[in-house]
């Protein structure tokens, strides 16, 4: 008996009409919606072609909703059946049978038997059969990597390279934080790469906190101040009997 794959999970983000496989009638059918009814998960999808009009339901694993237990019915497509692989997402990372590594970009064929991939080893209309996807720490080495080479962080929704401002000795800047905005005054880079920073002062608008001569990481979002926030750091200096 071949694994139960919930493939309820894989299909409830789907767009509504994505095309699937019905093994058993040897038709195509297009994906209605996910959803709980009596208790049970089920897959609802209408027919195609001669067989517009037509429902088909489906268990969680893809079963019939009837016979829950028995042989899974509905597959990705007729020519690729591989749900593991049909559950790749913008971002994840494969690589191929000869050791090609490439980001998954986007399905190229209707049959998802082709992929657009990106970055390095990416090509268009590559071979779905051929790839698997890597494990998350490879992955992570790779991403890495990319950013290395590329200068920048790699946003894995857009799959574009996100450069990231670079502050030096004296410069004063902000970024928004869990509890309010952190002011910093930069004093030098200790890691390019993760975007950390020595700092000379810190001060939380939220907290009214200062803290001096540590460092933080930067995100990409982080701004040059603006005089009115600096203004506020100088003060909270001025109070502690410290100016800038």
């Amino acid at each position: 008996m071949e694994e139960k794959i919930n493939i309820a999970k894989l299909l409830k983000d789907k767009p509504e009409k994505t095309i699937l496989y019905d093994t058993m009638r040897d038709i195509n059918v297009s994906l209605y919606v996910v959803e709980k009814r009596n208790g049970e998960t089920n897959i609802f999808c209408d027919g195609m072609e001669k067989f517009k009009g037509c429902s088909f339901v489906y268990s969680d694993t893809g079963a019939d909703s009837i016979f829950r237990k028995g042989m899974q019915l509905l597959k990705p497509s007729k020519e690729m059946q591989d749900w593991e692989k049909f559950s790749w997402k913008r971002g994840d990372v494969l690589i191929s049978d000869c050791g090609f590594v490439c980001i998954f970009k986007e399905w190229a064929s209707d049959d998802y038997t082709k992929f657009n991939g990106c970055y390095f080893d990416g090509m268009p209309n590559a071979e779905t059969a051929k790839y698997s996807k890597l494990d998350n720490n490879t992955a992570y080495g790779y991403i890495r990597e990319i950013e290395n080479r590329c200068g920048g962080k790699l946003n894995l929704e857009t799959l574009e390279i996100e450069k990231q401002n670079e502050f030096k000795d004296g410069d004063i800047v902000t970024q928004g934080v869990l509890k309010g905005v952190n002011v910093c005054i930069i004093k030098n880079c200790i890691d390019k790469f993760d975007n950390k920073y020595n700092y000379y002062a810190r001060y939380n608008t939220q907290d009214k906190e200062i803290n001096y001569d540590d460092w933080s990481h930067f995100s990409p979002f982080a701004k040059f101040a603006t005089d009115s926030e600096k203004q506020q750091l100088f003060d909270a200096l001025a109070k502690e009997g410290k100016h800038w």
